[in-house]
């Protein structure tokens, strides 16, 4: 019993199968997610990246504009001395935020394309002409589309093949003249296909337009708008500048996949192979009982492993019973063949007288009584020895009581204060209290006494007789197939064997106790549940 609970912990100390397969399973779904997940905040990084770019340079314009204006509005002092203050001052917060997602916002059709002109306010082309070599030296440097619009939308610094066009149509800029900071996500337009790496990232596909407002100075008014566009920076350059996060993860990557790997060979291939080994190895011998192995793997594995130690100490036990078992029999059914031969060759001879004649035929009915009693023996081990038996559950009491009554020997009962209802078939019982009774009655007991008693589970019984009684040291030898004392009074030594092997496949035991009268064996049977 203590090994079937080692066998058990052991057992259950490993993870299992489906918790290996779940395992791999969310480590190997974590790569394509992983790659996505990266491609979703590159785009967003690049995007964020690229939006603070534009309001960076949009505001430098802005403020470049409004002081343009100031320089061509002199008159009005103290008016340019508070916006100077306000405008200027260390503790000034007004940060100009967007935040578009390109998963988050939907893309708009391209820019549509501006063929109307007008003409702008002179003042404001005075000042975009001052800013025109600010705005193309901005361009060259960052790459962005960068062009200011007077009050109406009118383009009067930027690109030389729009000057003069209006802008006011467009969505963001049309905000924009109403004082509101707007951006929008356009569709790309480019004559160069888009490179296949690219290709990965929606950030590519893209254009980023901001329109900001220009404040007047001095009133509630817009003085015009810096309109501003870029596309985002390719997945060839970002990854190029992101090159050792890059190879981080890349690494960590591929850890992952040596990971799963590593597992799958360590908690199953491994486990596999090696009882596969072993497997073979016991084929090929089994009389050898293979070694017990370590790492399991998994708890379905080592379930596997406790049920192959188990049928193998099972298998190599009865093939080594089997084999002493033969020579056994060979001795048992040795001895009354020879006697009977013997008798045969003597009246087959017929000089013999009446009496010498009657002495053979007596040999020859003891031989052929000795041969049934060895077969019905051998029939009941075999039945005893039967893995398959069916379960039952009946008192105890009540058993050997009848029994006893069967057999006409007197049963004593000590502590029977309560029914004993233990967890064997009731047939199997009466098989086992028959032969132990009979073998009191055979050696010359006049009453058999029963002494209950209970611990963790199951009922010891103390099966205690007034006979004759074993000698002490022949006590590790009762259980012996075909061990007996009354060998010459037809005893074939498979009564108690018969006993052991009932007993055992129904999860109990015996063992022969000393005893100072008689002969005293103790029965440790697992008690049934209450229903």
């Amino acid at each position: 019993m203590n090994k079937a609970l080692r066998r058990s912990s052991r057992v259950h100390q490993w993870p299992k199968v489906r918790t290996l397969v779940v395992v791999i399973a969310v480590l190997a779904l974590s790569a394509p997610w992983g790659v996505l997940t990266f491609f979703r905040v590159f785009d967003t990084t690049v995007m964020r990246q690229t939006e603070r770019e534009l309001l960076a340079q949009s505001a430098m314009l802005v403020a470049a504009y409004q002081n343009e204006y100031v320089r061509i509005h002199p008159s009005n002092e103290s008016a340019i001395e508070e916006w100077r203050a306000r405008s200027f001052s260390d503790t000034r917060i007004d940060p100009a935020v967007v935040n578009l997602d390109v998963f988050a916002h939907d893309t708009l059709p391209p820019r549509p394309y501006v063929t109307k002109m007008m003409n702008a306010h002179t003042e404001a082309m005075s000042i975009g002409e001052s800013l025109t070599p600010v705005v193309r030296e901005a361009r060259a440097l960052t790459l962005a589309s960068l062009k200011i619009l007077d009050s109406r939308g009118v383009q009067v610094a930027g690109s030389p093949s729009e000057a003069g066009k209006y802008f006011g149509q467009i969505e963001e800029v049309r905000l924009a003249l109403q004082g509101t900071l707007s951006a929008r996500l356009r569709k790309r337009v480019s004559d160069e296909p888009i490179p296949k790496l690219s290709s990965l990232s929606r950030g590519a596909q893209v254009r980023l337009f901001i329109a900001m407002p220009i404040p007047h100075p001095f009133k509630e008014e817009v003085l015009g708008v810096v309109y501003s566009s870029r596309t985002p920076k390719r997945v060839v350059e970002v990854l190029y500048d992101f090159r050792t996060q890059l190879g981080l993860a890349l690494g960590l990557l591929m850890l992952g996949g040596v990971l799963v790997l590593l597992l799958l060979y360590l908690f199953l291939t491994y486990p596999m192979q090696s009882l596969a080994k072993r497997l073979e190895s016991y084929e090929s011998n089994p009389m050898q009982l293979p070694t017990s192995q370590r790492f399991l793997g998994t708890e379905e594995l080592a379930m596997i492993e406790s049920s192959f130690q188990n049928l193998a100490m099972q298998l190599t036990g009865r093939l080594d019973n089997l084999e002493r078992f033969a020579g056994h029999v060979s001795h048992e059914f040795k001895t009354p063949l020879t006697s009977m031969r013997g008798a045969l060759e003597y009246l087959d001879d017929g000089d013999l007288s009446a009496e010498e004649e009657s002495q053979f035929l007596a040999t020859l009915s003891k031989g052929v009584s000795r041969l049934e009693r060895l077969v019905h023996r051998f029939l009941e081990l075999a039945r005893a020895d039967s893995v398959r038996h069916h379960k039952g559950v009946c008192d105890v009491v009540e058993v050997a009581r009848d029994v006893g009554h069967e057999l006409g020997l007197p049963i004593e009962l000590e502590s029977p204060k309560r029914a004993y209802r233990v967890a064997i078939a009731r047939e199997d019982l009466r098989t086992v209290f028959k032969n132990l009774f009979s073998n009191s009655s055979e050696h010359g007991a006049s009453k058999v006494t029963l002494i209950f008693s209970q611990d963790a589970g199951r009922f010891v019984v103390k099966c205690c007789d007034n006979g004759n009684g074993f000698h002490s040291g022949d006590i590790q030898k009762l259980f012996t197939p075909f061990f007996t004392g009354r060998r010459e009074k037809g005893g074939t030594g498979l009564g108690l064997p018969i006993v052991k092997s009932l007993l055992e496949r129904s999860g109990a035991s015996i063992q022969a106790v000393e005893s100072e009268h008689g002969a005293c064996f103790e029965l440790e049977i697992v008690a049934a549940r209450l229903e």
